[in-house]
């Protein structure tokens, strides 16, 4: 399974690399030894279900009789309130459609986005009769988050489905303000027939009574399971991510038919899965759960309940998050007092279970950052949602879901799932993660208390577990432990910028001790300022070298209204050598370098120019590097756009070296040697001077004029420039040259030229292939080190270990490019120790290797080969997890079942942050990895003769 690089992440204080942890692929809570999965289910896969057939019908023609059927369209979408007006709306489409097989669900969808404004009206014929219209939401926040991959990997876009009772026929009414849709829109239908099975699953578990709370909390609520309901696994594309730690959940409600059977609520479900998966592109149904009108609670996407999967439900908000979907329309259709009882009671049971595994009571406040939006939205990209834990989806959206009825019990259900949770003590609620040393003067804090305790609020040490500042009080009833941090130790003194931990414990009334629950907060140095003790190596990376460029502007140019736009340095020669003038212009402008696909602007930096309401973008490249197109989309955003550029790459160098004047300059030669190009650009952005272009044997007319004027010079180049050209071409310009074998020799000699006495490098691998980011990387104006991939060069390493000035190294490269172990081996010689990880337990998983990886783990036949595998990460004071280098022991035990002791069957070390080890299956027993002196939980294999 795979893990993610999160997009979301900002620039960390360059923290203490802490204890290694061993986690499942999987990762999330572990089940308790000689439990079976939690997914495992109790009851048989629901027989014969019969896979759902999907139908698509072409859309376009006015029909006469469809228009006067169907009403005008009256309905303003939630997501439209901030539209300066209401667009008129003209019919686009009425058709009438028959279908060959009876629908249970039926939508509309379209390759495209259709106009803001659209409205989508249906019918349905069922049992001879036709149905009242119902308006289809077209909201494209009920799904992925926008950038990521399953985002990217959608194939159209659709309304909200409608669930019905074996519809024949259908009628569809699209109105838009253009009168127009997309080409290609259609109508989809799923035929999902019932299985004998549907009418055998399970009943809701039985309500629990306000006397029997305490006895049922926090445990886990009767879920039907995907094998029961008839999930067909084959309609998933990939396999599951994973996010971090659970923080919150979300209720929705699929805005569908309400009126469904017991035994038909099964066939909506798998409906509705198909819908997701085969008409929109989705990876897997969209939620994590599913509660039907009669309070049955479903497993949703697949992946493990109580393990964090990435869903695709909230767009902006599904990284740290669940959601639950109530199938049926709470907005047009009031539950039964009997229905909506059994509804509010599963959700508050299933939240009270899902958010305890991750130490959250429902009642506390969880703090998210958003990834951004379709459309109009609460809470813009990058933005800080401190919304409760047990949310709606209008609490982040301007959406009428989960529906009228739905989102009345919200209250009452969070109060509900609070009571039966057994978490007493939250972790701690900041108002912000990370800020700049200087512009804050204290830290308002608070963790949840569900109940009557006293509490003890410790600030750690970035450097070790030894508390700098401490605060207490006690609470009287449940509420908010609260306390204001002034950024000062015990002694009165200023902390330095750094990583610093937040544990708050408790202890109940009667002395019970409540365990500590923690957070953290980085202070990241001001303007000129270094790291402060504990200065480690950490990344900055995000799902593409756009989102990378926008992270790194966030964190280090949070203000700049300014922005200078390039290319990746990987999309062509030219790009690259765009990037490489347009870093020390970035640096000189104090403005973020962010990088951009040539034909479009990319999703991301146009966010990022529109939040920072940039009054100058500067683009820097011909339109080989920056379309004209894309600089047409960056004009539309309000900004005055500026582009430097020339009729060669040499030309575009003279042209930024204008704008930024100066009497110096730095000579590279990217079309032959790029890493010198590179760190002679990161050379040049620390001294504040430009970069200009010459070629081998040549120095070209462009750069003869631009040095005009200059009165010194410095080349970073090899001697296919020759001295000679260079001293003909400077007509007495002294200057001095840098020059090396190697990407990496080539950095170490350029990083001593630097001006003052650097705190930080950026480290950079030594593949042309992983430099889409390497401009920005430069643009930071401290000494570039190129490093091998996979572990840390030893000449670079010398580099680091000799200097005690430097205080920490950042990469703008994905861990793929440059491996976590290669940041490990820079953190400990920046530490001046050895880092050594000590593992703690979790829970390793067990795949056939004969089958598909994401496929069930058991049974397995006899003699088969099993494979054992377990992700071994590194703990930073950051909060994040990374993987460990290569190289770490490890064993695979085994034990019959039966039996009661464990005997080791392989050994091995870790490779690309793995444990791994192929092993025969001999018969059914449990197995565990063991990392030095600690061993993870144990995972069931059931073996077959």
């Amino acid at each position: 399974m795979h893990t993610r690089t999160t997009s979301t992440m900002r620039l960390r204080a360059l923290i203490l690399l802490g204890a290694a942890i061993l986690i499942p692929v999987a990762a999330g809570p572990p089940a308790a030894e000689g439990a079976p999965p939690a997914e495992a289910g109790g009851a048989a896969q629901s027989a014969a279900a019969v896979a759902p057939t999907v139908m698509s019908v072409p859309l376009s023609g006015l029909s006469s009789a469809v228009l006067e059927a169907a009403p005008e369209p009256s309905h303003v979408h939630a997501a439209d309130v901030t539209a300066q007006s209401t667009p008129d709306l003209r019919p686009a489409v009425a058709a009438s459609a028959a279908l060959d097989e009876p629908a249970a669900l039926v939508a509309v969808t379209a390759p495209s986005a259709f106009p803001t404004g659209t409205a989508v009206q249906v019918r349905v014929r069922e049992s001879g009769r036709w149905s009242a219209w119902t308006e289809l939401e077209l909201d494209p926040d009920h799904g992925p988050d926008p950038d990521s991959e399953e985002a990217r990997d959608a194939t159209r876009v659709g309304t909200d489905p409608l669930t019905t009772a074996d519809a024949t026929s259908v009628q569809v009414r699209i109105d838009t303000p253009t009168g127009r849709v997309p080409a290609g829109t259609r109508l989809t239908a799923v035929h999902a027939p019932t299985s004998a099975a549907d009418a055998q699953l399970p009943d809701p578990a039985p309500r629990v009574s306000a006397a029997g709370v305490a006895a049922s909390a926090a445990s886990m609520p009767s879920i039907i399971t995907r094998r029961q309901w008839g999930a067909d696994e084959s309609l998933r594309n990939r396999e599951p991510y994973y996010t971090g730690a659970i923080k919150a959940g979300f209720v929705h409600h699929t805005a569908s038919t309400s009126n469904y059977t017991q035994s038909q609520a099964a066939a909506q479900v798998r409906a509705i899965y198909a819908y997701h998966t085969k008409s929109l592109g989705h990876s897997d149904i969209d939620y994590n759960f599913v509660v039907d009108r009669f309070g049955r609670l479903y497993e949703g996407r697949y992946g493990g309940m109580s393990r964090p999967v990435l869903g695709g439900h909230t767009a902006g908000f599904n990284e740290n998050t669940f959601a639950v979907v109530a199938l049926g329309n709470f907005e047009s259709a009031k539950p039964s007092a009997t229905n909506m009882a059994a509804i509010k009671e599963s959700i508050a049971r299933l939240f009270a279970w899902k958010l305890g595994l991750y130490g959250v009571n429902p009642g506390s406040t969880a703090r998210l950052v958003s990834a951004g939006f379709i459309r109009a939205t609460k809470y813009p990209k990058g933005s800080v949602a401190l919304i409760p834990a047990l949310s709606s989806h209008q609490t982040v959206n301007y959406t009428a879901c989960p529906g009228t009825y739905l989102q009345a019990q919200i209250p009452a259900i969070r109060t509900l799932a609070a009571a039966y949770s057994r978490v007493a003590l939250s972790a701690p609620t900041l108002p912000v993660s990370s800020f700049r040393q200087g512009t804050r003067s204290s830290v308002a804090i608070s963790a949840h208390a569900s109940t009557a305790m006293s509490w003890t609020a410790k600030v750690l040490s970035p450097c070790s577990d030894t508390p700098i500042r401490t605060f207490s009080g006690t609470r009287a009833s449940a509420g908010r432990a609260t306390f204001t941090w002034d950024l000062k130790d015990s002694a009165g003194e200023q902390v330095l910028p750094a990583a610093y931990t937040i544990e708050v414990a408790g202890r109940l009334p009667d002395g019970t001790a409540v365990p500590a629950v923690s957070s953290t907060l980085t202070i990241t140095p001001g303007s000129g300022g270094a790291w402060g003790p504990c200065g480690n190596a950490t990344r900055v990376s995000g799902s593409s070298a756009a989102v990378t460029s926008v992270l790194w502007g966030q964190s280090s140019r949070p203000s700049s209204r300014t922005v200078v736009l390039t290319g990746t340095a990987t999309a062509s020669a030219t790009a690259r050598a765009a990037g490489v003038v347009a870093a020390p212009l970035a640096r000189s402008l104090r403005a973020p370098l962010l990088l951009t696909a040539r034909a479009s602007l990319s999703p991301s930096v146009s966010e990022d120019i529109r939040l920072r309401r940039a009054t100058e973008v500067i683009i820097v490249g011909s339109t080989s590097v920056v379309s004209r197109a894309t600089a047409t989309q960056v004009a539309a955003l309000g900004a005055t756009v500026t582009r430097l550029s020339g009729s060669s790459t040499a030309a575009t160098a003279a042209a930024v070296a204008q704008r930024m004047g100066g009497t110096s300059a730095v000579l590279v030669s990217p079309g032959d040697a790029p890493a010198h190009a590179h760190v002679g650009s990161a050379l040049a952005a620390a001294r504040g001077v430009p970069v200009l272009l010459v070629a081998p044997g040549s120095v070209p007319t462009a750069t003869r004029r631009a040095l005009k004027g200059r009165t010194s010079v410095t080349v970073v180049a090899p001697t296919s420039v020759s001295d000679a050209t260079l001293r003909s071409a400077l007509s007495g310009i002294p200057f001095t040259r840098i020059a090396a074998g190697n990407e990496v020799t080539a950095s170490l000699a350029a990083a001593p030229a630097h001006p003052g006495t650097p705190t930080s490098v950026m480290l950079m691998p030594d593949e042309p292939a992983s430099w889409s980011t390497v401009s920005v990387a430069a643009a930071a104006g401290v000494p570039l080190l190129f490093t091998s991939t996979s572990a840390l060069a030893d000449p670079t390493s010398a580099y680091l270990a000799g200097r005690p000035a430097l205080r920490g190294a950042v990469t703008t490269a994905s861990p793929g490019a440059l491996a976590d172990g290669v940041l490990g081996r820079a953190g400990q010689q920046l530490q001046g120790r050895a880092w050594v990880p000590t593992p703690v337990a979790a829970r390793p998983t067990a795949t056939r290797t004969a089958s598909r990886t994401n496929a069930s783990p058991e049974p397995i036949a006899a003699g088969r080969s099993l494979k054992v595998s377990a992700t071994v990460k590194a703990a930073y004071t950051d909060g994040v997890s990374r993987a460990v280098p290569d190289g770490v022991p490890f064993t695979v035990q085994f034990k019959a079942s039966g039996t009661t002791t464990y005997r080791t069957v392989a050994r091995g070390t870790t490779a690309s942050g793995r444990a791994t080890a192929s092993v025969p299956a001999s018969s059914s027993g449990r197995w565990r990895i063991v990392v030095g002196t600690l061993r993870t939980t144990s995972d069931l294999v059931r073996v077959t003769r």
